[in-house]
Parts: C-alpha cells; sequence; structure tokens
C-alpha cells in the first residue's frame, strides 16, 4: 500500500475530467431518497472511472461507491467513493462540489483524500 497516496490523487484526478467535461451543461440525473438526494450520469461514470482505477491496482481489495455499491472481496482494505460530494450543486452549475476516496484497512482509515476539480484544490 506504499502507492495509496499516488493512487488516491490518480483516481481522483481522472474522475474530475468526467466530471469538469459535464459540468455546466445539461446533467440527467434521478431523485435518490428524496428531493435534495440525487444521482447524475457523472456520477456513475466517474465512481465508474475510479473503481477501475482502484482494481486494476488492486484487484483483490473491496470497493464501496455511494452509487453503484459494493463489491467485498473479504480483503483486509477497503476502498470508499464519493464520486460527486455535492451533486446538487454540481448539477445546479455551482461549482462547490468534491470527490473523495478512502482506504480502510481493516476497520481503521489507512489513506484519503478529497479534491475540488473546478478549483483544481486536493
Amino acid at each position: 500500500m506504499v502507492f495509496a497516496e499516488k493512487l488516491i490523487k490518480n483516481a481522483m484526478k481522472e474522475g474530475s475530467r468526467i466530471l469538469m467535461d459535464g459540468f455546466g451543461g445539461f446533467i440527467k440525473g434521478t431523485m435518490k431518497e428524496n428531493q435534495s438526494s440525487i444521482v447524475t450520469e457523472m456520477d456513475i461514470a466517474a465512481e465508474r472511472k475510479i473503481a477501475h482505477l482502484i482494481s486494476q491496482k488492486y484487484p483483490s481489495h473491496s470497493i464501496i461507491g455511494e452509487e453503484k455499491g459494493a463489491v467485498l472481496t473479504g480483503s483486509e482494505y477497503t476502498w470508499i467513493i464519493d464520486p460527486i460530494d455535492g451533486t446538487s450543486n454540481y448539477a445546479s452549475g455551482i461549482p462547490w462540489f468534491g470527490i473523495l476516496i478512502a482506504v480502510f484497512q481493516h476497520d481503521q482509515p489507512y489513506a484519503a483524500g478529497a479534491y475540488m476539480p473546478y478549483y483544481n484544490v486536493m
């Protein structure tokens, strides 16, 4: 897990490319639990990309994504992905949204990152 930090940074940057390609345009979304909880096609695309990058590097690790659920492998490592924290802002063209990724070893945080693509702040 020496490269967890590098992978987190790369995955957030790759996910942000997807988000920024759609930002400010028409975003197709659906309501989840209530009117203020939505999921967009960009949430799903970014999560898919991030999960793919993680599973390429660490195929035996578990991954839990906010939108698509969990792939639990029984690994001591579990990755948590929130592809757009602030989806309502994102879908409304408000630049206050970010990507969150964390990895846990057993039940303890191992590494994590947050990235606001519009502002290029990690």
